[in-house]
This record gives C-alpha cells, sequence and structure tokens, in this order.
C-alpha cells in the first residue's frame, strides 16, 4: 500500500515526487528527473523510464484516494528543445510525436491504472494555457538524494 505524505518539505521531496510514480505498469519504472512546477507534489514534471523513454508529466486531477496524470512520450531531442524554451507545454501534448498520450491514475491502494488518449481527443480543461514554455533562466537548483531542477514556467 503506497503512503501519500501530506507534508512537503526538502527532506520528503524525493519521497513525494517517488510515491507519485506509477507502480507495476506498461511504463516500466519510472524515475524523476526534474521538477518544474510544485505544490504539495510535482505538478509539472519529467521522468524516464528504465529503457530510457523520457516523458513529460502533468497532474489534471486528484481526490482523497488518486491522482490523475497526463503523460507523453517525448525523444531526447524534442526533451530537450521543451527544456530549452522553445516548445510551448500545451504543443508537447496535443502535438505528441506518436499521436497519443496517456492517462495515468495513481491510486492510494497502489492499483494504478494506463489508459491510451489520442491527441484530438484530450479535453481543453486537461491542457496547459496557450503560450507557456518552460524557462531556462528561471531555474534554481535543490539537492535531495538526486539532484532536481526546479522551474516555473511562463
Amino acid at each position: 500500500m503506497k503512503v501519500w505524505p501530506s507534508v512537503a518539505s526538502k527532506s520528503h521531496t524525493f519521497y513525494l515526487i517517488m510515491a507519485y510514480l506509477p507502480q507495476s505498469t506498461i511504463l516500466g519504472r519510472l524515475k524523476t528527473i526534474e521538477v518544474y512546477e510544485f505544490y504539495d507534489i510535482p505538478r509539472l514534471f519529467s521522468c524516464r523510464n528504465a529503457a530510457g523513454q523520457h516523458y513529460l508529466v502533468l497532474s489534471i486531477d486528484e481526490d482523497d484516494f488518486s491522482q490523475t496524470w497526463l503523460y507523453v512520450a517525448m525523444s531526447q531531442q524534442r526533451f530537450q528543445e521543451l527544456r530549452r524554451g522553445r516548445l510551448e507545454l500545451r504543443e508537447a501534448y496535443l502535438k505528441a510525436e506518436d499521436n497519443i498520450v496517456l492517462k495515468v491514475i495513481t491510486h492510494q491502494d497502489g492499483y494504478d491504472t494506463v489508459d491510451l488518449v489520442y491527441c484530438q481527443a484530450l479535453p481543453e480543461d486537461w491542457l496547459p494555457c496557450a503560450g507557456e514554455f518552460l524557462s531556462p533562466s528561471d531555474t534554481t537548483v535543490t539537492q535531495n538524494e538526486d539532484m532536481y531542477l526546479l522551474a516555473q514556467y511562463h
């Protein structure tokens, strides 16, 4: 059973990030790379699985027992464009390289689900606002067990 900590502090950042990654799904073993927005939990972050596949992850809904995320797979080149502020966050989802994104629900009981969503079927309220990019100039680095890049997007 997953533990859902309610307090976010520097010493708990690594634990919180890991607690919200899905377990035992087709995504494989995921590791957080960077966190771009954090409010109680990571809200926008990137991760990579053991095979090297990069994902941009956005929190889109939550309740007392689950958290819903939108995962988009990215090539290394596209991921670098995103990090450099050259790819709009909204476009990363609407124009995914494979024309699909994954709706991932992490449940408190540990039963996590992954559903395929075609880009053209994405609801408007799931998407980042138009004109938002990651901004490399607004970055701050923090160190816990791993190094995370915390960036604000504009």
